[in-house]
């Protein structure tokens, strides 16, 4: 080989290690424009990839096995067609296309397992499998296959990446504490600085975060999320951290920070659709899914319609279906989701099962329901998290209420609400809070309803839904006259103008509303409000609630 093409050759390799990716790239199209080579291909492909440069991966990735091809050398060919599925699959989404260069891969190392290769081949192959078919058995099967050549080879990079591919297929089948310790265990690796292949230590870290968001420990999720961004910038490719985004947002969503949540995938659909296109998908199907719990069905619709035929879309597609009332629709696309789900991964199913349940019981099929909401219960107690502990028994709540049994479904509807109060998810909350209010209806307990659908109401209006809360008050309901001294329970009494502000305030109207209807400033609202509170001993998160409850029984409104 040329000296001075062999010269930028080194430099560009030194330049990956440093993670300069610019500079390796520079290296690298000089040493090729001298000469070409396999090596200068590869080089540029890994630096190529570093800056998101999509079609220069493929090109660089094709140039480089054609080139390893010709010279004989099987083993290096194979790790190039080992790159290739990965950017048909993860890049393009074109799954039989990865499956098509991971079978020439396996061809080429023809059972050699004296190779990285070998095992990177293994993680590859599991990886597809467990994204992409959802088949958990096979997935760990090849992940233990990939740790146990990496740790013979002397591969950490390898062996970590196995460790974390069979950890995310065992909690996947429910098998959550043993499959958390080996994703721990790579993680901590990485932490170590033990793997230091970026594309290595970005899919383990991937895994873990995944992992937590599946079965909703979002606490942890989050704190990942964060070390994973701080890992991306120490590799020097924020564009990774967009990876991320997606799963930071479902815990942002959880949390009812739906503005932060928005601005996440905004900012991830765009540079994915950009740079990655496949790898937006699941942006664009979190946000279809927010703006459906928001009530933006429309907005839902048109998002949902970008990504149809995307298997992660299905669940999303059966909720917005339910909401609108088209229960048939949404019973197809969950019978097909669960058709497509193997039974073992139970984690993928959880969701699918909850919506499942509550159509089953629209449709009338309660003994369909039993059997989805007995599935989803034998997971949370398998799984044992507390938003999936929730969600179990809020099911349970709904089939039990269906069967007539009210009292049972209360006690249910209390034990879910008591979780996600603590778990800080205002969403569901409030939807468990409806529920709960038609069981008291059922059980002549009128008040206690009205104040669930109140805290309902506020729940969902603080995070910005515009769900319409039922069996409440309207907004243009007319006021009644006053008796001329409204006390509070201390026997102060309100002024008019506090009366005027309470019964606006009662009507579910916000601040502002409040100031045009009056023609006040919202800070002078504010201070009414705040007054108001301290009169009727109205405090912390129901202290609107209270408020309400005190107008309408003291006759504040009508109708």
């Amino acid at each position: 080989m040329n000296s001075e093409a062999s010269a930028h050759l080194a430099a560009g390799e030194a330049a990956l290690g440093a993670f300069a990716w610019e500079e390796a790239r520079d290296h690298f199209a000089a040493a090729l424009a001298i000469e070409d080579s396999p090596e200068g291909a590869a080089g540029l492909a890994r630096a190529a990839w570093a800056t998101s440069d999509l079609p220069l991966i493929a090109a660089e990735h094709e140039r480089a096995y054609r080139l390893y091809h010709q010279r004989g050398d099987r083993v290096a060919a194979a790790g190039a067609a080992i790159f290739l599925a990965i950017d048909a699959f993860e890049l393009h989404g074109k799954d039989a296309i990865a499956d098509g260069w991971l079978s020439r891969a396996r061809q080429l190392l023809d059972g050699r397992e004296d190779v990285p290769e070998a095992g990177m081949l293994a993680a590859v192959e599991g990886h597809l499998y467990l994204m992409q078919r959802n088949d958990t058995t096979f997935a760990k099967a090849a992940g233990r296959e990939a740790a146990r050549l990496g740790r013979a080879l002397g591969e950490p990079n390898i062996e970590m990446r196995g460790i974390a591919l069979e950890g995310l297929a065992l909690v996947s089948e429910g098998q959550v504490e043993v499959g958390m310790r080996r994703l721990e265990l790579a993680n901590a690796a990485i932490a170590l600085g033990e793997v230091n292949l970026p594309d290595s230590a970005i899919v383990a870290s991937c895994y873990l975060i995944d992992a937590y968001s599946r079965v909703r420990d979002y606490s942890r999720a989050s704190q990942w999320c964060e070390q994973f961004i701080a890992m991306c910038e120490r590799f020097k490719m924020n564009n990774s951290a967009s990876i991320c985004r997606p799963l930071f947002a479902v815990v942002l969503m959880w949390r009812g920070q739906w503005g932060e949540a928005e601005s996440e995938l905004t900012t991830s659909i765009d540079i994915f659709s950009r740079l990655r296109p496949a790898m937006a998908v699941e942006s664009i199907v979190r946000k279809a899914e927010m703006r459906t719990r928001q009530g933006r069905l429309e907005d839902a619709d048109e998002l949902f319609a970008r990504v149809e035929r995307e298997p992660l879309a299905q669940v999303g597609r059966a909720h917005l279906a339910f909401v609108r009332g088209d229960t048939e629709l949404a019973a197809d696309l969950l019978t097909r989701y669960l058709r497509r789900i193997p039974v073992e991964n139970r984690i993928e199913r959880a969701p699918a099962l909850e919506l499942a349940t509550r159509v089953a019981i629209a449709m009338g099929d309660l003994p369909a329901a039993r059997a989805h909401c007995s599935d989803l219960v034998a997971a949370a107690q398998q799984i044992r998290t507390a938003p999936l502990h929730a969600a179990a028994a809020a099911t349970h709540a709904v089939l039990t209420a269906a069967e007539g049994d009210h009292q049972s479904a209360r006690h249910c509807f209390e034990e879910a609400i008591d979780i996600l109060g603590a778990d800080g998810a205002p969403y569901e909350s409030a939807q468990a809070r409806l529920a709960l209010a038609a069981s008291l209806d059922a059980l002549e307990r009128p008040k206690q309803a009205l104040r669930e659908r109140l805290i309902a109401r506020d729940l969902l209006r603080g995070i910005g839904s515009i769900e319409e809360v039922p069996g409440l008050p309207g907004t243009d309901s007319p006021l009644v006259v006053l008796p001329p001294a409204l006390r509070g329970p201390g026997g102060e009494p309100l002024t008019e103008r506090e009366v005027e502000v309470l019964a606006l305030l009662a009507r579910g109207k916000s601040n502002q509303a409040i100031a045009e209807e009056l023609v006040l400033s919202v800070r002078t609202v504010e201070r009414h409000i705040t007054t108001i509170y301290g009169k009727l001993g109205a405090a912390g998160r129901v202290a609107r609630t209270t408020a309400t409850l005190f107008a309408i029984e003291r006759g504040l409104l009508a109708g």
